[in-house]
């Protein structure tokens, strides 16, 4: 990994580690949003970490 610029060494790091949150407990994805983080899902709008959580935590797979 030392090899790579330090942008992709960055970035490779925060999909493993919010991979590995969405995997193992969607619940502590909470940590990585803010209160004005919005997501599109299906064309449904959630705002907020805790809406965006509760989302992502209902998800069946």
């Amino acid at each position: 990994m030392g090899d790579k610029p330090i942008w992709e060494q960055i970035g490779s790091s925060f999909i493993q580690h919010y991979y590995q949150l969405f995997d193992n407990d969607r619940t502590q994805l909470g940590a990585i949003y803010i209160d004005a983080s919005c997501l599109t899902w299906e064309g449904q709008q959630f705002q907020g970490k805790a809406a965006i959580v509760e989302k992502l935590s209902s998800l069946p797979f």
